[in-house]
């Protein structure tokens, strides 16, 4: 498992700066490699490659959405549902840090995006953002830092578009649990 396991972490970096370049044959590339060490039952339980592929769709999530680009970002948000799915994975702190961070990174390029394709993931977004808030419980310091940009995302969502229904039922579970929007922070202009 080392060499792969330094694959996994070299992957997830080199995605991060091909995605700053626009080369998405060779994030495609990388991809599938993931893929094929995860479908390897030699690493398939394996935490860390586990952890660099949920990294390398948050880079992917981010570049893709900043670009447009939907289908890589449903791409890679699929890519963290599957690790959530399963059991060896579902309440792993870093990993729902990860899921998170996809999470925020897509509501931030979805907010203020003219692609009506981007309202779609609006509240999927949202919804991957409440991951940070468990993490956060659980003691993930990282998580703990980022929790608050969630209730500024909900916050902002809400004015945004105040219709939504699942947006509007987000905000009243999060008021229910005790969350004070006037002390909420708005959302970053950008």
């Amino acid at each position: 498992p080392p060499a792969a396991r330094a694959f996994a972490a070299a992957a997830m970096d080199h995605i991060g700066k091909l995605g700053d370049a626009g080369a998405w044959d060779q994030i495609e590339s990388l991809l599938a490699h993931l893929d094929a060490l995860r479908q390897d039952a030699r690493f398939a339980g394996d935490r860390e490659i586990a952890l660099r592929e949920a990294m390398a769709a948050v880079n992917v999530a981010n570049h893709a959405g900043g670009v447009g680009r939907w289908d890589d970002v449903s791409g890679a948000l699929a890519r963290i549902d599957a690790l959530r799915q399963d059991p060896r994975f579902a309440e792993d702190g870093e990993i729902l840090l990860q899921e998170g961070m996809a999470g925020l990174a897509v509501y931030a390029n979805c907010r203020t995006a003219d692609d009506a394709a981007a309202g779609d993931f609006v509240v999927r977004g949202l919804g991957m953002a409440l991951s940070l808030l468990a993490a956060a419980a659980q003691g993930v310091a990282e998580a703990k830092q980022g929790a608050p940009f969630v209730l500024m995302a909900v916050k902002d969502a809400a004015v945004r578009w105040p219709g939504n229904a699942e947006i509007t039922a987000l905000k009243a579970k999060l008021t229910e649990a005790g969350v004070n929007w006037d002390s909420v922070p708005d959302w970053p202009d950008d």
